[in-house]
């Protein structure tokens, strides 16, 4: 059985990890939730002229789903937590560059973001910060198994502690890298053309696949590293073995 949601001038959707909310982004910038149980709209956020959404994704924990929102306005971006069972806002950072990149630690107490020239965490008790420098950076995957953020810029990937910032070691890359993805043990980055896989335990490249004939515009780990899935900017959605 089948059952639709119809929409106009939808720009970004996303879905809760317990798969009960459905979230939307019309070009006009109103949020909108909706019960995936009922088909009702549970919540819905007026647009904010002043700005523009350019991301957002869920984050679940035992007690709570979250929203984490970015704003892009003229000369900063507001990056907001939403509790959507209260509808309430938890949090919210302001940041004096385009933030490119973020993601949120499971027990929600810090999240993770990446502008262009540098990696923040900031803790959301407390607002406070800390931060390094990375000039050129393009993507970030945070792994919270392994405590290490993955960082692109220029022809690398910086490796770091997540709780620290100390850098624990870079790979080498043939070229500038616009999305990164981790799994347990792989970790998959996007190129021009290419998708690359290494090998997390001793940071050897597994393999390169080359798609030439049609443009990628997202990569995707399955949980256990057995599958990558990539999406195609027509609409088309392949997946290979990861190992």
């Amino acid at each position: 059985h089948t059952q639709k949601l119809h929409f106009q001038s939808l720009s970004l959707s996303s879905i809760s990890a317990d798969k009960k909310t459905f979230a939307t982004l019309d070009k006009s910038g109103n949020l909108h939730f909706w019960n995936l149980e009922t088909l009702e709209i549970k919540n819905a956020l007026q647009a904010d002229t002043s700005s523009t959404v350019s991301s957002f994704s869920f984050v679940n924990s035992e007690n709570a789903t979250y929203l984490v929102q970015v704003n892009q306005q003229k000369k900063e971006s507001i990056l907001t937590l939403w509790d959507l069972y209260s509808s309430e806002i938890r949090s919210s950072f302001s940041e004096s560059s385009p933030i490119l990149d973020t993601a949120i630690d499971s027990k929600l107490k810090k999240v993770f973001y990446l502008t262009k020239e540098k990696l923040v965490s900031v803790s959301i008790e407390n607002n406070r910060k800390q931060e390094i420098k990375i000039p050129s950076s393009t993507s970030f995957a945070y792994s919270e198994s392994l405590k290490q953020i993955f960082v692109a810029n220029a022809n690398s990937i910086q490796i770091f502690h997540s709780d620290t910032f100390q850098k624990l070691r870079e790979i080498k890359t043939s070229e500038k890298l616009s999305q990164l993805e981790i799994g347990t043990k792989l970790l998959a980055g996007l190129g021009a053309s290419k998708i690359y896989i290494w090998d997390l335990d001793n940071d050897s490249l597994l393999q390169t696949i080359t798609k030439e004939t049609a443009k990628v515009s997202a990569i995707k780990l399955s949980k256990k590293d057995s599958y990558l899935g990539i999406g195609f900017e027509l609409g088309a959605v392949e997946v290979y073995d990861a190992k």
